[in-house]
């Protein structure tokens, strides 16, 4: 098992990014906002789920920042192969978001509280197609 963290599954561009702010669902935790949505081209859909992490100078200095994004990588790192076998996340965008609180959050409570945010989306995501479904 590899826990690389490859560059074709990190979101680069502020376009990428800006992109699934609009366009995805959100969910908020206690350390993160979570945004996910669909990729906007075939292109990056065969690629996999890609993430990307917004760490505001609210949450500290560069140090601190830059930490909250490696723990953040790391529970992402982690659970990516899980992630994977699940139809929902199989292609995806995610914007990571860390809240002012995230600096103190050690390695598991980070994963604890990105995995609940994802499993939020899943719901979100199941409930906006079971609606759809219903309006058609």
């Amino acid at each position: 098992m590899s826990y690389s963290f490859p560059g074709d599954k990190r979101l680069k561009q502020g376009s990428e990014i800006r992109k699934t702010l609009d366009t995805g669902i959100k969910a908020i935790c206690r350390n993160f906002v979570v945004f996910a949505a669909p990729p906007p081209d075939t292109k990056t859909e065969k690629s996999g789920t890609r993430i990307g992490i917004i760490v505001s100078k609210k949450n500290g200095n560069s140090v601190v920042r830059n930490r909250i994004k490696r723990l953040t990588r790391e529970a992402y790192r982690h659970m990516y192969e899980s992630l994977e076998t699940k139809d929902f996340f199989k292609s995806l965008d995610i914007v990571v978001i860390a809240r002012p609180g995230a600096a103190a959050a050690t390695l598991e409570e980070t994963r604890r509280d990105f995995l609940y945010c994802l499993g939020k989306l899943q719901r979100q995501a199941d409930a906006k197609k079971i609606s759809e479904m219903k309006d058609s």
